[in-house]
């Protein structure tokens, strides 16, 4: 129950501070701005992926 509450917890946090990255991004530059943080994002998780993997297919085993 514990770890349960400290996940919602912790994914309130995340959506309520994407949510106000995103409103201040759009302030501060509209929707271009918007539109490229929301590619930068998911690239950079991307790039994070293809760098921390496992190189050994057998190291996930």
């Amino acid at each position: 129950a514990r770890l349960n509450s400290a996940f919602i917890a912790l994914f309130f946090v995340g959506g309520a501070a994407g949510s106000q990255l995103g409103s201040v991004v759009y302030h501060a530059g509209g929707w271009t701005a918007l539109t490229v943080l929301g590619a930068a994002l998911p690239l950079a998780a991307l790039l994070y992926w293809a760098t921390e993997r496992p190189r050994n297919p057998e190291a996930g085993r």
